[in-house]
């Protein structure tokens, strides 16, 4: 497979199809950051963040680097994310709220995390020393400029921050 099918299985949301791909191509060029951030993208969104994590360490140089830069918050996320207990009675509103978003990530669920994000952000701009708005900064690098989720919710961002 070409990495431009690769390419093409990602802008088309194919994502399961396009993590085999990258896969496919990772293993014959380890060290393209193109085929590694492709792959880290397949995986965020499938909501495999940890995995993520440890392709984006491969990704050091280029326009890829700096694109790996805004993924990371939402991988680091997603990947906390996994590891947190299911039980949300315990944890403050906000908190709860943060988490549901994660958890609506790892199902894919895109629309309803941004919800949930910019709900977290409507009460408090800076939750996390700004976490929130860096996950969601990540979101709309996943889904790219041109997508209707990431416009809607840039300029609703923007409404809650400025």
């Amino acid at each position: 497979m070409m990495i431009s099918d690769a390419r093409s299985l990602l802008a088309t949301h194919h994502w399961a199809e396009a993590e085999e791909a990258f896969r496919d191509l990772q293993e014959e060029f380890p060290g393209r950051a193109d085929v590694n951030l492709g792959l880290v993208r397949a995986l965020l969104a499938q909501g495999v963040g940890c995995e993520a994590l440890d392709y984006l360490k491969l990704v050091r140089d280029g326009k890829e680097m700096a694109q790996g830069e805004l993924l990371r918050p939402l991988a680091h996320f997603l990947c906390d994310t996994s590891d947190m207990p299911d039980d949300l009675d315990d944890l403050e509103p906000l908190e709860a709220q943060y988490r549901q978003a994660g958890r609506l990530l790892t199902r894919s669920n895109f629309e309803a995390a941004l919800d949930g994000l910019i709900d977290v952000l409507r009460q408090d701009k800076r939750y996390r020393k700004g976490e929130a708005k860096e996950v969601m900064l990540g979101l709309f690098e996943l889904l790219g400029e041109n997508n209707t989720l990431t416009q809607q919710y840039r300029s609703e961002l923007a409404s809650v921050l400025f």
